[in-house]
């Protein structure tokens, strides 16, 4: 099974990276289809750890 993780900088006011948003994503679409907003957290959560590892996330 394919897993997809979005990842959206976050900045600060004077445009300087402060960390990142992951994001659930269900394909190489790069969109959200919608799901339960607890599921989709908890799948990222998961993802994170689990499948990516945050060294390679962050």
């Amino acid at each position: 099974m394919d897993v997809f993780i979005g990842r959206q900088p976050i900045l600060t006011v004077d445009k300087q990276l402060f960390g990142y948003e992951l994001l659930h994503r269900t394909g190489n679409l790069n969109s959200f289809d919608g799901l339960d907003g607890n599921q989709a957290t908890a799948e990222v959560i998961s993802n994170s750890y689990l499948t990516f590892g945050l060294d390679k996330l962050s």
